[in-house]
């Protein structure tokens, strides 16, 4: 009877220590990456956190679950409704991925995930991304929540738009020189 107590004891004080720990349905882990991520203040963190399996990035849901299989080479989660999802390590191949339909907004032609703050989401409506023009500059320009390029990428760098502006830079070789624009790419006067 003793032997069984002891059994039950070191079971319970077994299952307890695990914590947080989730295994999932399919038992393809035994970490809790939602958890992991809300513990380590990780910002992105909302209904989805950012996973990793076998060297490739998804993103699992609160109970842990894959919601978008862990196939990417380099991944994020940007603040609303959109991931941020890249083919290559580079970071040279990314489109953006409505998190609500798991679809593909855009085509795998945007430079993210380690290339500066491309992935930084949507505001007011507008995500900017950069890509790599003909003479190896980075150039910004800005989609819609359709995934619609509305402003072409002719800038060196571009602020997320804040009630109808973003702040862009023209000239790579003059960072302080900035312009407003509006939605339309539209240059602003400066009052």
């Amino acid at each position: 009877m003793n032997i069984l107590i002891l059994i039950l004891l070191y079971s319970l004080i077994t299952v307890f220590s695990l914590g947080g720990n989730v295994v999932s349905a399919d038992n393809q882990d035994s970490i809790s990456f939602y958890q992991n991520a809300v513990n380590a203040g990780d910002e992105y963190v909302d209904e989805f956190a950012l996973a990793s399996k076998n060297g490739k990035f998804g993103f699992v849901n609160k109970e842990n679950k894959f919601v978008v299989k862990p196939e990417y080479e380099a991944a994020q989660n940007a603040p609303g409704d959109y991931f941020f999802v890249c083919k290559d390590k580079d970071g040279h191949k990314c489109a953006y991925m409505n998190k609500k339909t798991k679809k593909l907004l855009t085509e795998f032609k945007y430079l993210g995930c380690g290339n500066g703050d491309v992935s930084e989401g949507f505001y007011d409506g507008m995500a900017k991304f950069v890509i790599v023009d003909e003479n190896g500059e980075w150039k910004t320009g800005y989609i819609d929540e359709k995934g619609e390029e509305v402003i072409p990428p002719k800038y060196f760098y571009g602020s997320p738009f804040k009630n109808g502006i973003a702040e862009v830079q023209l000239n790579k070789n003059k960072p302080t020189e900035l312009v407003k624009i509006d939605k339309k790419g539209n240059t602003i006067p400066i009052n």
